[in-house]
C-alpha cells in the first residue's frame, strides 16, 4: 500500500506540472499573438506575409490562389526555379572577370613594353593612344572555350562578343521569372 501511495503521489504531481506547462504555453501564445496585432507591429510587412510551402497542383498559379483566398490578399508572388538563371548569371560574372584580367595584362604589357622603350630613348607619338600604339607588338591573352579540348579563342575579343549575348539571355530569363511562365518551386 505505501508504494501504491508514492505512485498516485508522483503520478498527481506529474499531472500538475503538465498542465502548469500546457497554461503557461497557451498565455505564452496569446500574449505573442497579442504582440504581432499591435499597432506598431501589424504596420510592418513581416507581419502580413504567409509562406505557403507545399500547395497542391491546381492551386500553383495566380489565378487559383485568388478564387481560394478571395479579398484577403492584395499581392501573391510565386517561389519559381532560378537555378538555370542561376548558372547563367555565374557564366557572366565568370566571362566578366576574364574580360578585366585580359584587358589588365593587356595594359600591364602595353605599359612595360612603352617603358622599355623609353628607356631606350625612342619617342613616344602623341597623336596616337599610348596602349594602341605598343598593343600591335604584344601577344595577346588568350583561353580555351572548353577544358583541354576548346579553342583558343582572344579573350578580350572573346569575351566582348560574348557578355552581350549572355546579357540578353539573362534577361529574358528575368522576363520569364516576372511574368510567371515558369513552374512553381517548392520554397
Amino acid at each position: 500500500m505505501g508504494l501504491a501511495v508514492v505512485a498516485l503521489v508522483g503520478w498527481v504531481f506529474l499531472g500538475f506540472t503538465m498542465l502548469a506547462i500546457s497554461h503557461e504555453r497557451m498565455f505564452f501564445v496569446g500574449v505573442r499573438q497579442a504582440y504581432f496585432m499591435s499597432p506598431l507591429r501589424a504596420k510592418r510587412l513581416t507581419s502580413r506575409v504567409v509562406l505557403f510551402q507545399s500547395l497542391p497542383k491546381d492551386c500553383q498559379n495566380e489565378r487559383a490562389l485568388r478564387q481560394v483566398l478571395r479579398h484577403s490578399v492584395r499581392r501573391i508572388w510565386m517561389a519559381t526555379d532560378c537555378k538555370k538563371l542561376e548558372k547563367a548569371v555565374q557564366k557572366r560574372d565568370k566571362a566578366a572577370t576574364k574580360l578585366e584580367g585580359g584587358e589588365v595584362k593587356m595594359i600591364r604589357q602595353a605599359h612595360k613594353a612603352m617603358t622599355k622603350d623609353t628607356k631606350k630613348g625612342a619617342t613616344i607619338n602623341k597623336e596616337e593612344s599610348h596602349a594602341k600604339q605598343y598593343l600591335d607588338k604584344l601577344k595577346r591573352p588568350t583561353h580555351k572555350t572548353k577544358f583541354l579540348i576548346g579553342k583558343k579563342v582572344d579573350t578580350v575579343d572573346w569575351t566582348r562578343d560574348e557578355l552581350p549575348k549572355m546579357n540578353r539571355d539573362i534577361k529574358q530569363q528575368q522576363d520569364q521569372k516576372l511574368d510567371g511562365h515558369d513552374i512553381v518551386a517548392a520554397a
